[in-house]
């Protein structure tokens, strides 16, 4: 059975590390554009690592007005990002950002439900879709530099 803190965490990864003006197509929020961002500046002065692009969708997404949706619950944001980054470095295990973030925020561990992120405007995405959207934005934004 999966554990307790990987849903606490999933409800933070999921929540907050949503991200990005560069896919405002998805979720239009009023980020500043990725290379003016503080995420960026932090991402950038970090070794190039998988967990870093990991961190680094986390810190995009702190302070934005969205709640996750998890097995039909509403979760805050401020509530995802400290669960965020509490379970990232306990169930990180050196696998590619796309494949963590495809186990870890697709679906609900105990009632396989899909994970959607909420925009103030009520609208729901998949909070998959939001973060493989965001890493790839990272990806073009840093040249290839966002591995």
């Amino acid at each position: 059975m999966k554990s307790v803190a990987a849903v606490f965490f999933l409800l933070a990864l999921c929540l907050e590390p949503l991200w990005a003006a560069a896919v405002a197509s998805s979720h239009p929020l009023d980020l500043p554009p990725i290379r003016e961002s503080k995420a960026y500046r932090s991402f950038i002065r970090r070794r190039p690592s998988e967990i870093s692009r990991l961190v680094y969708l986390i810190d995009r997404y702190k302070g934005a007005p969205l709640r996750v949706i998890y097995d039909g619950a509403p979760y805050e944001n401020e509530v995802a990002v400290k669960v965020a980054r509490w379970f990232l470095p306990r169930y990180y295990n050196n696998e590619k950002a796309e494949e963590w973030i495809v186990r870890y925020c697709s679906t609900s561990f105990l009632l396989d439900n899909p994970i959607y992120v909420e925009y103030p405007d009520g609208r729901r995405v998949l909070a998959r879709k939001i973060l493989l959207e965001e890493l790839q934005a990272l990806a073009e934004a840093a040249g290839g530099e966002a591995r």
